[in-house]
C-alpha cells in the first residue's frame, strides 16, 4: 500500500505513469475482491506492474538518523540523567554490533562528559564507532540551550567549550563539528546566525519558534546559516509516508534527499530494534524511495547544493512558551549572577596577571563557565523542571559564585598588594584594634566580593575597581570597621588628599560576628578598568556646633518626594505607588497617573484546561489569561529612609495575597536618571488548582506618552518589537523610546517583560504549579530601575547605562606598604561609538596572548581604538570564536600603546593580542 500510495504521489511530478498506476490498483482490488486479503505474491505482482516507476521512485532518497534526545534533569534529578544516558549509548552500541550499518547521531557534549566520568570503558567503545564514522557527534554546545535568555558569551563559550572539549576527546577537527542541534529549544533569538558563523557552525536543526518554512537560510544582518526545521517531530519511529513527504520536500526545495530523524526520547532510549528493521525492510521497496541510514551532516551537505533555491528567513524565531522567562525565577537570578561574575572576574584577573603576576587559573574559570552552560538546558533555565533540577542548578550555583568570587577577590586583593600606600598613611597606629580582618564574608550573601577590613587605625585605605571599559562617575557604598573615631569629624579624601562628599547610609554603628562597622556613601571618581583609591580620615576639631531647640514651629504637608538634578519622583502618600516621575529641565512627565501610576501588581493567571489544557498541566510554560489583577498597595507602611547630597530614598511595605510581605526602598542618587528599586519579597504564593489559578508578582509602568515599538537587549544586539500581549524576553532591560525620550524598566536577575498599551511591566515571581508544586515560596531579593531620559538614547547608550547597573564598583580594603603602582590609574580604555565588548580574557593555548570579544550594535561602520596605559601590543590579529587564525580583510593597526581597527554593521569580531614576554 506504501508503494502504490508513493507511486500516486510521483504523477504530481510526471503524469506519464498514470496508466501504470492506474492498472496496479484494478490488479490489487480485482484480487483482494477475490481473495480477501493481500498475498506477498499479489504484492509481487503489483511490484511488477509498476515497475516502469522504478527508476523515478530511487531517485529520491530517505536518510535516516537514529538519535535520543536525553534531556538534562528535566523531569528528574542529575544522577537519573546520568543512568538515561548509561542506559541508552549501551543500548546503542549492542545493536551497532548487531546492525553494522546502523548509524546514531547524538548532540551535547554534556553527555560525553557524562560517559567520560561515570563509563570510560564505554568512551573508548564510543570513540571506536565514531572513527567509523557510525556514530556522529552532532554537538557545537554544551547542552541543547536556550537561545533567548544566555547572553553573548555564554553562546560563544557554549561553542569554545564544546569543540575544545570533543576535538580532543574523539580526535576530531573543529570544522567537523558543524552543527548546531537543537530540536526542543524554545525559540531563538535575532543574532544567533552571526554567532554561530564565527563560531564554525553551518547548520542549524531545530523544530520549536517557526511554523512556515521547512527548509531556509536564516540570515542575520551579519550571518547566514543552513537550517531544516524538523517537520514531524524528533522522536518516533520510521514511517512508511516519509516518501510521500519525500516528494513535497523536493517540490518545495528543489532537493530529493529528505531527512528522517527517530528514536526514543525527552528520557533517552534512541532507536529500538523495530525501528532498524523496519528501516532494513522499506529498503527492499522497489517502488519507493532509496532509503539508507546516515548522518545529518550528509542531509545537510545536499540541502547545500541547492541552498541558492532556499527561501530566505531573518529576524528572531520566535515565541513560544512564555511563561519559560518567569518560571522558577531563582534558576533566572542564578544565571544572571554568574555570568555577570564571569565576565567581571575574567577581566580582573587578566588586570592582575599583567600588572601584579597573579596566576591566571584557566582550568578554574571553565569549571565556572561549564557549570553556568549546563544550567543552560532548555528545561532548566526556562524553568520548565521539577524540584530536583531547580536544587541541583542552584547546586552548581553555588560553586560556580564560590569559585569566581574568590578568583575575583584573590587577583584584586593581588593588585591592591602592589599599589604604593605607604605615603598615604604617615603612621598607621592602633595596633591594639581589632579591625583587621572584621567582616569576614561580608555581603557575600547578595553573590559580591566581600568587604572585610584590612587596614587599622584613624585612616582607613580603600580601592575601588571599575569594571566597565568606561570612566564612572557615580555613589559607591564602602563599609568602615571598628573604626574608633568622631563620625562628626569623618573625612573622604582622594589620593590627591581632596575632600569628596560622603553620606552615612545611618549614622549609627550595627553589629557583626564581634565587630561593629557603619556603612558610607561617598562620590567615586573611577577611570576606565582601573582603580581609585580613598581614605576615610579625621579632621582635626572644629569649634563646637551650637544646637537650637528642634521644637516644631511650622507644620507642612506630609510628602513622600524623591528629587535631584534631573528628576522629581513623587510617590502617593496612602499606597506609595509612583504616582509622578518628572524631567526638571524638559517640563516632561513620563508617567501616567490616571492608570494608577508605576506599582506592583498581583496577577491572578487563568488555568482552567477548559481554556487551555497545557495550562492546567504544564503552566511553567505558558502563561495564562489574565483573570484579575489586585491592587495590593494597601495598609502601607512608609517612611524616609536615606537622605542626604547624594542619595535619597522611601521605604515602604506592605502585605499582600495569602500572607506574603513586600519591603522596599526606592533610592534615587544624585545626578542619576535612574530611579532604583531594591525589594525583598517573602512569597507564599502558589497555584490554587481547586479554583485554576496561578498567581504571579509583577511591576507596571504606564507611560503617560504615545509608543508603537520598544526595544530590548537580546544575545549580540538590541531589538525592536511592538506591542505584544505575551511575555517577551529581554536579557536586562525592556524600553520605550521615541524620538524625544526614553523609558524603560533595567532588572538585575528577570527577563520577562510584557509592552503594550503605552505600558511596561516587568514579570518579578511567578508561582506555576507543573511540573514544580512551589517553586517561589520563600524569600527573593529583587533589584530593578526605572530609567528616564529626555532624549532618544540609541542602542550603544541603553547598553552602557545596562552595563553599569549590572556591574557595580568592587571596593578593596587596603594597609599601608610600598608598591609599583600609583594610587589611581587604567589598565586600558576603549574608544568606539557603538561597539559593545562581549570579553577580556586570556587565550586558551597560547601563553601572553589577549583575547578581546566585541559587537557592532548600532548598524554602522564604527572604529574601535584600545589604549593599553602600560603595556604595549607586540602584535595583534582577528580570530574565530574557537580562538583560531583567520583570514580577514581588515587590519589592525598597532600604535605605540594602542590597536586601532574597524567593526561593520552588526559584526562579532574576536581579536587576539601578543604583548612582550
Amino acid at each position: 500500500i506504501s508503494e502504490l500510495e508513493f507511486a500516486y504521489k510521483l504523477l504530481e511530478l510526471e503524469n506519464k505513469y498514470e496508466q501504470f498506476v492506474e492498472e496496479a490498483v484494478h490488479s490489487l482490488y480485482e484480487k483482494l475482491k477475490s481473495g480477501g486479503y493481500i498475498t506477498e505474491k499479489i504484492v509481487e505482482e503489483t511490484e511488477e506492474i509498476l515497475e516502469p516507476m522504478s527508476k523515478l521512485a530511487k531517485s529520491f532518497t530517505i536518510i535516516h538518523v537514529g538519535h535520543a534526545h536525553i534531556d538534562m534533569n528535566w523531569m528528574w534529578g542529575y544522577h537519573e540523567t546520568v543512568a538515561a544516558t548509561l542506559d541508552t549509548f549501551r543500548t546503542v552500541l549492542d545493536l551497532m554490533e548487531e546492525y553494522p550499518e546502523f548509524t546514531f547521531a547524538q548532540s551535547q557534549a554534556s553527555v560525553y562528559k557524562i560517559i567520560e566520568e561515570h563509563d570510560p570503558k564505554m568512551l573508548e567503545s564510543i570513540k571506536k564507532r565514531v572513527k567509523e564514522g557510525k556514530w556522529e557527534v552532532t554537538a557545537s554546545t554544551w547542552v541543547e540551550a536556550d537561545k533567548n535568555m544566555p547572553n553573548t558569551e555564554s553562546l560563544v563559550r557554549h561553542i569554545l567549550y564544546t569543540k575544545q572539549y570533543l576535538s580532543e576527546l574523539f580526535g576530531l577537527d573543529k570544522d567537523d563539528l558543524m552543527i548546531d542541534f537543537e530540536p526542543d529549544t524554545f525559540g531563538h533569538s535575532k543574532f544567533i546566525p552571526t554567532i554561530l558563523q564565527a563560531g564554525g557552525v553551518k547548520y542549524y536543526y531545530h523544530c520549536r519558534g517557526y511554523d512556515k518554512e521547512v527548509a531556509y537560510r536564516w540570515c542575520s544582518p551579519s550571518g547566514e546559516i543552513l537550517v531544516y526545521r524538523e517537520p514531524f517531530w524528533y522522536n518516533g519511529s520510521p514511517t512508511s509516508d516519509m516518501a510521500l513527504y519525500a516528494v513535497e520536500f523536493f517540490k518545495n526545495y528543489s532537493s530529493k534527499y529528505a531527512l528522517k530523524v527517530y528514536g526514543v526520547g525527552d528520557h533517552g532510549g534512541g532507536p529500538t530494534r523495530r525501528d532498524i528493521e523496519k528501516i532494513l525492510r522499506m529498503r527492499e521497496y522497489p517502488i519507493y524511495p532509496n532509503v539508507k541510514f546516515g548522518t545529518y551532516r550528509e542531509f545537510f551537505k545536499k540541502l547545500e547544493d541547492v541552498k541558492d533555491k532556499l527561501p530566505v528567513v531573518e529576524g528572531e524565531l520566535n515565541f513560544i512558551f512564555d511563561g519559560c522567562f518567569t518560571s522558577q525565577s531563582r534558576i533566572k537570578m542564578a544565571n544572571r549572577l554568574s555570568e555577570a561574575a564571569a565576565e567581571e572576574t575574567e577581566k580582573f584577573l587578566v588586570f592582575s596577571n599583567l600588572w601584579s603576576g597573579y596566576e591566571y587559573p584557566k582550568d578554574k574559570i571553565k569549571e565556572a563557565w561549564i557549570n553556568t552552560l549546563f544550567n543552560h538546558f532548555h528545561d532548566i533555565i526556562p524553568g520548565s523542571g521539577v524540584t530536583e533540577t531547580r536544587e541541583y542548578a542552584m547546586g552548581l550555583f553555588q560553586k560556580t559564585m564560590a569559585i569566581l568570587l574568590s578568583q575575583k577577590k584573590n587577583s584584586l586583593c593581588e593588585v591592591a598588594l602592589n599599589i604604593d600606600t605607604k605615603n598615604l598613611v604617615e603612621n598607621e597606629n592602633g595596633k591594639l584594634e581589632i579591625s583587621e580582618g572584621a567582616g569576614v564574608a561580608f555581603k557575600s550573601e547578595n553573590y559580591k566580593v566581600s568587604q572585610d577590613s584590612r587596614g587599622r587605625g584613624i585612616r582607613r585605605i580603600y580601592h575601588i575597581f571599575n569594571p566597565s571599559l568606561k570612566r564612572r562617575k557615580e555613589i559607591v557604598e564602602i563599609v568602615l570597621w571598628d573604626w574608633e573615631g568622631d563620625l562628626d569629624r569623618l573625612a573622604v579624601k582622594n589620593a590627591d588628599g581632596e575632600k569628596v562628599p560622603h553620606q552615612f547610609v545611618e549614622k549609627r554603628l550595627k553589629h557583626y560576628w564581634g565587630h561593629h562597622y557603619i556603612e558610607l556613601l561617598i562620590e567615586a571618581d573611577v577611570p576606565a578598568f582601573g582603580y581609585s583609591t580613598y581614605m576615610v580620615d579625621e579632621e582635626p576639631c572644629k569649634e563646637p556646633k551650637i544646637e537650637f531647640s528642634k521644637d516644631p514651629r511650622v507644620q507642612k504637608p506630609r510628602e513622600y518626594v524623591l528629587e535631584n538634578e534631573n528628576l522629581r519622583a513623587v510617590f502617593d502618600l496612602s499606597t506609595a505607588k509612583l504616582t509622578s516621575l518628572f524631567d526638571k529641565e524638559n517640563k516632561i512627565e513620563y508617567i501616567d497617573s490616571k492608570r494608577g501610576g508605576a506599582h506592583f501588581r498581583l496577577i491572578l493567571e487563568d488555568i482552567n484546561s477548559r481554556t487551555n489544557e497545557m495550562l492546567a498541566q504544564a503552566n511553567a510554560w505558558v502563561v495564562g489569561r489574565y483573570l484579575d489583577i489586585i491592587d495590593i498597595h494597601r495598609n502601607v507602611k512608609i517612611k524616609r529612609g536615606a537622605c542626604g547630597e547624594l542619595r535619597n530614598s522611601i521605604v515602604f511595605e506592605f502585605k499582600f495575597g495569602k500572607s506574603s510581605k513586600l519591603n522596599v526602598e526606592v533610592l534615587l542618587d544624585k545626578d542619576d536618571k535612574m530611579l532604583k528599586f531594591k525589594s525583598m519579597v517573602d512569597f507564599r504564593e502558589f497555584s490554587d488548582l481547586e479554583n485554576d489559578i496561578t498567581p504571579q508578582l509583577s511591576f507596571y509602568v504606564p507611560l503617560n506618552f504615545e509608543c508603537e515599538k520598544y526595544v530590548f537587549d537580546v544575545p549580540m544586539g538590541v531589538i525592536e518589537r511592538q506591542g505584544y500581549d505575551i511575555d517577551v524576553p529581554g536579557l536586562s532591560f525592556g524600553c520605550a523610546r521615541t524620538p524625544d525620550r526614553t523609558l524603560g524598566i533595567f532588572s538585575k536577575t528577570k527577563y520577562g517583560y510584557r509592552v503594550k498599551n503605552n505600558s511596561i511591566s516587568l514579570t518579578l515571581i511567578r508561582a506555576s504549579h507543573s511540573p514544580d508544586m512551589y517553586p517561589e515560596i520563600g524569600e527573593h531579593k529583587i533589584e530593578f530601575a526605572i530609567l528616564a531620559d529626555n532624549k532618544y538614547l540609541n542602542n550603544y547608550s541603553l547598553m552602557e547605562l545596562s552595563y553599569n547597573y549590572n556591574h557595580e564598583p568592587t571596593v578593596i580594603s587596603n594597609n599601608v606598604h610600598p608598591g609599583k603602582l600609583p594610587p589611581a590609574t587604567s589598565f586600558a580604555d576603549v574608544k568606539s561609538n557603538s561597539s559593545v565588548i562581549s570579553s577580556i580574557k586570556f587565550a586558551e593555548n597560547r601563553k601572553n596572548h589577549l583575547i578581546i570579544r566585541l559587537y557592532e550594535i548600532e548598524g554602522k561602520t564604527d572604529e574601535v581604538v584600545i589604549e593599553f596605559k602600560t603595556l604595549k601590543p607586540l602584535n595583534a590579529w582577528f580570530v574565530d570564536l574557537n580562538e583560531d587564525n583567520i583570514s580577514n580583510k581588515d587590519t589592525i593597526e598597532i600604535e605605540h600603546n594602542q590597536i586601532r581597527f574597524k567593526m561593520d554593521a552588526y559584526e562579532l569580531k574576536t581579536v587576539m593580542i601578543e604583548f612582550s614576554k
